[in-house]
């Protein structure tokens, strides 16, 4: 999508699904070794943790947000992002954000402005 658009449009498109708000403080519960999605094992080092900055509340994004993720809380994302940018949730969804096609008019109109 983005090479149809024109350099001054492009700079100003950018979207964020299911992203948590402060993701150090939502990782904090997952520090150590586990299993991910696949199965597979991994650990989650303090450090990584550490180094992520809360979400910035300035700018002109988009925020989408899928209301059935399990793993993110879109109701806090909502209030905390709220009257920072637009916000749109749709019903049902993941984690895994399951909207794409269903937002691609309102990606479309966001980045032409």
């Amino acid at each position: 999508m983005q090479a149809s658009l024109g350099p001054k449009q492009a700079y100003r498109l950018w979207r964020s699904t299911q992203w948590g708000v402060d993701p150090s403080k939502l990782l904090k519960a997952r520090i150590g070794k586990g299993l991910d999605h696949q199965g597979k094992n991994y650990e989650l080092m303090s450090s990584v943790v550490n180094s992520y900055y809360p979400f910035p509340q300035y700018g002109q994004g988009l925020i989408l947000l899928d209301e059935g993720d399990e793993v993110i809380s879109w109701q806090d994302t909502s209030r905390a992002l709220d009257g920072y940018f637009l916000i749109h949730a749709f019903p049902g969804g993941s984690h895994q954000f399951e909207h794409m096609e269903a937002s691609l008019e309102m990606l479309r109109k966001h980045a032409v402005g």
